[in-house]
Parts: structure tokens; C-alpha cells; sequence
């Protein structure tokens, strides 16, 4: 049944064959698109672990020791805790561990973000061994990489390891890994390949199912004529494989968009978050810091004094001011009461705010922080005398920066004084006594306007609107104060109810950072000027066509393969006929003036008509009926091609026969004869039974070939001729590069020949190579012939002879594009070519040999301007410039001719 199958359904076999075609390219796509899931994937991971990295100060890594006496110091205590806000603001990272080297090449923990609570938590200086390699890998490097990792306990995970270097010399200090589940890992992954390995599945059961049911359609179809699946079953099936296919592709190219999409906003919003997370560090690093330093090393500092050295750090639009607050000791001695009077508090009113403004009483307050000195002395004036104490948050943060001995901020002030919708941030650095380290003198403080660390250090810096940024400082582990935004539809909605999904639900990035003693979250997400910079609708646009291409093709197949059944239908009532009219197909063919021959191939006999008898001279008696008397006659040359011919039909590699062959006649002559056959019967197992066939006698139409073929070699002659006077002519307007073109010829037309190239376009090669400087025929002869040095305008007007010579054979027809050979052949594959500008795969390679064949041939003849260079010096130069300027594989052909083959030019 299969073989009857095969023999009556050429176009299953060519549907099935399609479909397997589909599958296979599906399949590869399904392989491209795991692979890009996975780099994807590991792009994003990294991507992130850098942006964990940017949010760490160095220089806090490098004040540790690597040392358990490190757990006792702030800066471990502020980097761990900024380790843990991380960890938990990133659900999926399961642990932050931050790893160092000693001089040894030994490794160490420095900490991990594990709580203090935990008995996972890792000591720091403790010795680390786990993923070893790869940490030195990072370490040495300096550079990034993915690996996965197997727990002791169980289980695994994968970790990205990135190096922390000092910003100045690149060095790394430390390596910072961050681990993910490995659970999770997969489970991400399965889930951005379940569609593209789904389709394939489903693709291949549609095809598997279809072709099984096309084998026993017949059956079904005698079995249920009324079944209206079977008539459309070859459209049904393209629909479900191109619907699966147009799914498929579209859900991939969306994913693809994506993450493009994600990769670019990360990217952008990396930059505007670095440049805030840079102007916090530059308060607390230079400007704050540098004040404290002018404060511990002077004696007194006048007022006068410190309005100098602030003068340049309050330019700052970020500060609302800097100020200094000296410690204060109330007693309640008259002798002491003066001594605020000695310290420059004459005259000077301490008060707080309750409510408003009240004096501080003496009986009250035993110590005192009044703000002595503030610049921009002018807008700040009502804050003179300020007691920093009175408020509670203020305190807790002097109280951190005294305790710290490190620059401390503390939590949102909002009051009526403070021009800060959501409240600014009092930053405070204790100064001690030089003589005696545990006295505290004051504070210097630094008045931070949130809102201005995203507008004027990220918008205004980069004035890219396509970010919005939020910033939060978390006050308990899950909770976060909202400090400003550049969005102001953010803002009121944020001060009432905090969150770090900034605006939307839109995908975000977080960024904590530890400064002043607190974490700090700068929050960013895409604005709608970003999306509408970035669309993602390429899967849509693929999914809208692929559905309209498919709805297509199904209608077109549907239409075929219903009208090839009612085709077969059609066939099948008239062979009853076809059979019995058989006589009169005979007399009809006669008739024509075909000859009819019938093989038996069972019997080996062959029945001749009268007419194929006659068509060669011969009466009925006078031929058999055995298949030698046509082999016989067949002429010698002509015979083993026909034969093979013959052979595959009765094999039954193919149904049908056609030949062209001189057949012998009765007076010796031979006639040219078309030779047709198909099998009509066919035996049980599937072989050729019977083949009918005809004879025409073509010997008219030979001898009118044979006559056009003289008259195309004529004309292509004449064209030969045309194109070498035309290049002669060019020889005489230019006596200096007379021949030039006639040896490039040679030379191209050699280089062709050892590259095995078709002999036609070898052929017109040769035309292109004799007339490739035609255009030359624009140029003044005085130019040409010119001694000296040409000019730019000059130069630009022999430049344009590559164009003049394509306009001048653009509508010559050629078997090859002749006109761009032309037009092409000063072009080079760096694209340092012209006219175009072309580079290495826009360029034939006809115009690439006639490119190196040019400049061999020009080097080693004489020019107007210089004396010839050698066949060496033009060898040289092509080798020089061999895959940057010229063809390698040209170039390699062109080298083997001069320097094996004993190439000569020909005069």
C-alpha cells in the first residue's frame, strides 16, 4: 500500500518533505533561541552583580583589616548592613559574600550578608576555600564571570563573581559573590524556553500525525466519503505546523525585545544612578570630611575663616548649607556661665524648636550644640543658634557621628524653616580635641536637599529625560523613607504611603548604597518618553504578518490539493476509456507524424509503429519487435547518455523518459530524434511494467539551433571586436598606459581560469578587463598624459571614470553584470575604495581580480609620473594588503601564477 502511496502522490511526498524543512529550521531556532536565553541570562546576572558592585565604596573596603577585629569597627557594621538591605531587596539573590586576598595569595571572608542572628554567618578573616578558582579568576583579572557551585550541605547554586577595585590604579581589593539558587535559576529558564522547545514538540507530532494519516487517507476516505477533513487535510496541516512556526518566532523575537529594551534601560539608569551615588560619596569623602579636617587642624577657626573655606563647597546645589556646632558646657557657676561669651556667644541666642521657637534654659540642658557659624550666612541666617540636640533626630545622628568618629546623617527633618517638601538630611562629622582625642569640640554638619541629589547630579548632568529616579533611605530593614523624586506625581503620592515600586508596576532597578551611617535605595524606572523611545512591537508586527502569510499559504494549498484530487478523480474515470481508446491515440500520433513504440519489460519486447519504421527508412517486415533494433541505430556518441537515460526509467528511479539522440537511418544517415516515455503499468511490488513512448523527428529544429548558434558566436565575436577597438582607443588617447587594460586582461582572465570559474563569465570578465578604464574617455587628454602631480579637482574627475564606464554598458546585456565589474573595480575591501565606498562582501569577485590584476599590472609599467615599479614592488603591495585592501584568495592565486607558474605579460 505504501508503495502505491509513494507512486500516485508525488505532492505528499512534497508536502512531507516541506514540512521536515520547516521542522528542521524550527528546530534550529529553537536551539539559537535556548542559547540566547542562557547568555541573556548571564548577561542580566552580571549585569546586576556590577551594579551591586558600583553601590560599594572601595574605600570602606579597604580600611577593613580582613580580620575578626573588624566586626568591632562602623565601617564593617555599615557595609554589612548595606550587604543585608541587598539581599533582601533582591528576593531572588540568596546570599552576598565579600571575599579578599592576602599577600600570600591565601583567601579570607571580610563578611557576607547573612544576620548577626544566623549561624551561617560567616567571621570575617576567616580562611575561604569554596569556588576558589573562580574568585581567583576575578580577583586576578580584575574582570566578571558566571559559575555554579555545589553546597556541602546540598543543593547548589549559581554565582556571579565581579572584582572591587581602587577607582584610581584599577587594582582589585576585593571579589564580591553573589549567589542565586540554582532551583530558581532553572526554573527561570525553563520558562523562557517552554514555548520555543514547546512548538518544536507540538511541530513534530503535527508532522509525525499528518504524514500518517496522508498514508492511509485512501482507505479512510473509501471507508467515510463524507469525511470533509480528508479533502482539506493538506491545508489543515500547513496551518497547524505555520501557526505553531509564527508562535513560536514571535514570542522569541518579543522576549528578545524585550530584554534589549531591559539591557538599554539598565544601562542608562546605571549612569544616572552612578552620579548620584558619586555626589553623595563627594559629600562625605571631600566636602564634609575636608571640613572637619580644616576644623582638627587649626587652633579656632574665626568666622571670617570658615566663610572662606566653605565659599567653594556651598556652590554645591545639593547642600543647603555647611555649619559648624561646638560643644557646649552650661554650669551653673557664674564664672562659668561666661564662658559661652570667651567661645564667641556673646550676644548670640541659643534656642530650639517646640512648636516653634523658645529659648534654651540653663536649668534645662547641662551641655549645648548651637550652630556657631552656617554658610550661605544670608539664607540660613534663622538657623544661628540652633541647639542640634534639642531635636531627637538630630541627636541619634550626633550622637552615631561622636560614638563612629564617622560621618553620620540622620533621618528626614521636616520643619517649618526647611525649604524641603519631604525634609533634608542633617549630615555630621564630630571633631575632637588634637591633644586629647576623647573631648569632643563640635560638629561640622552638612544640610543635604535630597531632591537636588537626583535633579542637578543625574537630570540636569545628563539632561536625559528617559529615567525617572526615586530616593529612600531605610529606616528598618523592610521599611523606607521617601526622600525625593523626579517625578512630581511620585512625590505626593509617596510621602502618604512609602514604597519602592516608584509611579508603576513598570520593571525597576534598585540600588542600595550605604553613606553617612545609612542605606540609602536610589529606585529607577523606564519614563514614557523612554518607551516610547524603546517600543516593543516587533512581535506583534511578526505575529500580525506570519498569521496573514499562513492564512495565505493554507488557502493556496487547499486550493491545489483539491484540484490535483479532483484531478486524480478525473484520471481514474477516463483510464477505462483511455485503454479502450488506445487504437485511436495510435492513429492520432500517427497522424502527427510521431512514430509509437510500446516496451513490454517483462517480455523485453517492444512493438514499432509503422511510422517510427518509416521515419527511418524502413518498411514494416523490415523491423522487429525486439528492443536492440532502436539500441543499434542509436548513434555512437549519443548512445551511452540515452542509455542511462533509459536505465532510470526501468529502475524505476523515475515515471518518465525523455531524450534527444540521432538514430541511424536505412541509407546510413542519421536523423535527430525526441525520444518520450512514461510508464503506464506497473507490477505488484511497485516496478515499471510498461512503457509507451513516441518519436518526433526534430533533425529541422537541430539544423536551426546549430544555425543560431553559428550567428550567437558571430555576434559575440563582433562584440569582442567592438569592445578591443574601443579599448584601442583608448590606448591612443593615453600613449603612457597604452596595452594597460589588454594586459589586465590577461592576467584577470589567468586568475580566473586557476579559480575554476564558469567559462561565460570568465568571458565576460575578459570584456570587462579590456574596457575597465572606458570611463577615461570623459577625461582631457592633458590630464591624462599630465608628467606632474594631479590637483583634487583633478583627481576627483579621473575618480569618475569607474561611473562613466558603468553607464556606458548598463543596458549592454551581458551573461554576467559587466557594467558593475566596471563599475566596482577600484573599490576595496576595507571599503577605502571608490566611487562607493564598497567593503568585502558588496563587491563581485569579478571586480576584486580585476582589482589585483589593475594594480600589478599598473606598479610594474610605466606611468607620466613615475618610472615603472617592478613586477616585486606590485607583488609586494598585494601581499601587503592581502584581506585588507585586496581578495586573500586572489591574491593567493595571482602570487602562485607570477612566482610558480612563470606568468609573463604578452605584448
Amino acid at each position: 500500500m505504501l508503495s502505491r502511496w509513494l507512486k500516485s502522490t508525488n505532492s505528499k511526498r512534497g508536502l512531507l518533505f516541506l514540512l521536515l524543512l520547516v521542522l528542521l529550521l524550527e528546530a534550529i531556532f529553537t536551539w539559537w533561541a535556548v542559547a540566547h536565553v542562557v547568555n541573556s541570562m548571564r548577561a542580566e546576572f552580571l549585569s546586576q552583580a556590577r551594579l551591586i558592585i558600583r553601590a560599594i565604596n572601595p574605600r570602606t573596603v579597604a580600611n577593613l583589616s580582613g580580620t575578626a577585629s573588624d566586626t568591632k569597627t562602623p565601617e564593617y557594621t555599615r557595609l554589612k548592613e548595606q550587604l543585608i538591605v541587598t539581599q533582601n531587596i533582591y528576593p531572588h539573590i540568596t546570599r552576598l559574600t565579600l571575599i579578599g586576598m592576602k599577600e600570600d595569595g591565601s583567601l579570607f571572608y571580610y563578611m557576607d550578608s547573612s544576620s548577626v542572628t544566623l549561624e551561617s554567618e560567616v567571621i570575617s578573616g576567616r580562611g575561604f576555600s569554596a569556588s576558589s578558582d573562580e574568585v581567583r579568576k576575578a580577583y586576578e583579572a580584575g574582570s566578571a564571570l558566571i559559575a555554579r557551585q555545589n553546597q556541602p550541605e546540598g543543593g547548589s547554586f549559581v554565582s556571579a563573581f565581579v572584582s572591587i577595585t581602587q577607582p584610581r590604579t584599577g587594582e582589585p581589593i576585593a571579589v564580591l559573590r553573589v549567589d542565586t539558587d540554582s532551583r530558581d535559576w532553572i526554573n527561570q529558564l525553563i520558562g523562557a524556553i517552554l514555548i520555543p522547545v514547546g512548538s518544536t514538540a507540538i511541530l513534530a507530532l503535527i508532522i509525525l500525525g499528518g504524514f500518517s494519516y496522508l498514508v492511509r487517507r485512501d482507505q479512510l476516505v473509501r471507508d467515510n466519503p463524507a469525511n470533509r477533513i480528508s479533502l482539506h487535510f493538506e491545508a489543515v496541516i500547513t496551518l497547524l505546523a505555520g501557526v505553531t512556526v509564527v508562535l513560536s518566532a514571535a514570542y522569541t523575537l518579543h522576549q528578545n525585545e524585550l530584554y534589549g529594551r531591559r539591557m538599554a534601560f539598565v544601562q542608562l539608569a546605571s549612569s544616572e544612578t552612578s552620579l548620584t551615588i558619586d555626589a553623595i560619596r563627594d559629600i562625605s569623602e571631600y566636602q564634609l570630611d575636608g571640613l572637619a579636617q580644616f576644623f582638627e587642624s587649626s587652633q579656632h577657626v574665626e568666622r571670617e575663616e570658615f566663610k572662606q573655606y566653605t565659599s567653594y563647597l556651598i556652590d554645591d546645589p545639593v547642600l543647603q548649607a555647611m555649619a559648624w556646632a561646638p560643644a557646649i558646657i552650661i554650669n551653673r557657676t557664674e564664672a562659668q556661665e561666661e564662658r559661652p561669651h570667651l567661645e564667641g556667644l556673646r550676644d548670640l541666642s541659643v534656642w530650639r524648636w517646640e512648636n516653634g521657637r523658645s529659648e534654651i534654659s540653663s536649668d534645662v540642658y547641662d551641655r549645648i550644640f548651637p550652630i556657631l557659624y552656617i554658610e550661605p550666612f544670608l539664607d540660613n541666617i534663622d538657623l544661628l543658634g540652633f541647639d542640634l540636640a534639642s531635636d531627637e533626630p538630630l541627636s541619634l545622628a550626633m550622637n552615631a557621628a561622636f560614638l563612629s568618629g564617622l560621618s553620620s546623617a540622620s533621618d528626614p527633618v521636616q520643619m517649618d524653616w526647611l525649604d524641603s517638601a519631604s525634609g533634608n538630611l542633617f549630615v555630621f562629622k564630630s571633631i575632637f580635641n588634637e591633644s586629647s582625642h576623647e573631648e569632643l569640640v563640635g560638629f561640622t554638619i552638612a544640610m543635604i536637599r535630597p531632591g537636588n541629589l537626583l535633579f542637578h547630579h543625574a537630570r540636569t548632568v545628563t539632561g536625559d529625560q528617559g529615567v525617572v529616579l526615586g530616593l529612600y533611605q531605610v529606616s528598618e530593614r523592610d521599611k523606607y523613607i521617601f526622600l525625593a523624586s523626579t517625578s512630581s506625581d511620585c512625590a505626593s503620592v509617596q510621602q502618604e504611603e512609602p514604597s519602592l515600586v516608584h509611579l508603576d508596576d513598570s520593571p525597576v532597578l534598585l540600588l542600595p548604597t550605604s553613606a553617612f551611617g545609612r542605606v540609602f535605595v536610589i529606585v529607577a524606572h523606564p519614563s514614557t518618553e523612554f518607551s516610547s523611545l524603546y517600543p516593543v512591537s516587533g512581535g506583534w508586527y511578526a505575529l500580525l504578518f506570519g498569521m496573514t502569510f499562513v492564512g495565505s499559504l493554507s488557502f493556496v494549498v487547499d486550493s491545489l490539493s483539491n484540484r490535483r484530487r479532483q484531478l486524480e478523480l478525473l484520471v481514474n474515470e477516463r483510464t477505462v476509456e483511455l485503454k479502450k481508446s488506445e487504437t485511436r491515440w495510435l492513429f492520432a500520433l500517427e497522424g502527427a507524424g510521431d512514430g509509437v513504440w510500446d516496451w513490454n519489460l517483462r517480455t523485453n519486447e517492444m512493438f514499432y509503429s509503422v511510422q517510427w519504421k518509416r521515419m527511418i527508412g524502413y518498411e514494416d517486415n523490415e523491423i522487429g519487435s525486439d528492443h536492440q533494433e532502436w539500441v543499434t541505430r542509436i548513434h555512437p556518441k549519443d548512445r551511452d547518455r540515452c542509455l542511462v537515460d533509459v536505465q532510470s526509467i526501468v529502475m524505476g528511479k523515475t515515471s518518465s523518459y525523455r531524450n534527444e539522440h540521432r538514430i541511424r537511418c536505412k541509407d546510413g544517415s542519421y536523423k535527430w530524434i525526441l525520444a518520450r516515455g512514461k510508464v503506464v503499468e506497473w507490477t505488484d511490488d511497485g516496478n515499471p511494467k510498461r512503457i509507451i513512448g513516441t518519436h518526433t523527428d526534430i533533425t529541422e529544429r537541430k539544423q536551426a539551433e546549430d544555425a543560431l548558434s553559428e550567428s550567437m558566436e558571430k555576434l559575440t565575436h563582433m562584440t569582442e571586436s567592438s569592445i578591443n577597438a574601443l579599448a584601442a582607443a583608448i590606448d591612443l588617447r593615453d600613449p603612457y598606459t597604452a596595452g594597460h587594460q589588454r594586459r589586465v586582461a590577461q592576467l584577470s582572465v589567468a586568475i580566473a581560469l586557476s579559480m575554476n570559474l564558469d567559462p561565460e563569465r570568465i568571458s565576460t570578465l575578459k570584456l570587462a578587463a579590456l574596457v575597465h578604464d572606458v570611463g577615461k574617455i570623459q577625461v582631457p587628454a592633458e590630464i591624462l598624459n599630465r608628467p606632474g602631480k594631479l590637483g583634487d579637482l583633478e583627481m576627483q574627475l579621473i575618480r569618475k571614470h569607474p561611473e562613466a564606464g558603468k553607464e556606458l554598458f548598463k543596458n549592454v546585456e551581458f551573461a554576467w553584470p559587466m557594467a558593475d565589474m566596471i563599475y566596482q573595480h577600484h573599490e576595496r575591501l576595507d571599503g577605502s575604495g571608490y566611487p562607493q565606498g564598497l567593503t568585502d562582501s558588496e563587491i563581485l569577485l569579478e571586480a576584486k581580480i580585476l582589482a589585483v590584476a589593475d594594480v600589478v599590472e599598473a606598479m610594474s609599467s610605466h606611468r607620466p609620473y613615475r618610472q615603472a615599479l617592478g613586477i616585486e614592488a606590485a607583488l609586494h603591495e598585494i601581499e601587503e594588503n592581502a584581506g585588507i585592501l585586496y581578495d586573500m584568495q586572489v591574491v593567493e592565486v595571482c602570487l602562485k601564477l607570477f612566482r610558480e607558474d612563470g606568468f609573463e605579460f604578452k605584448e
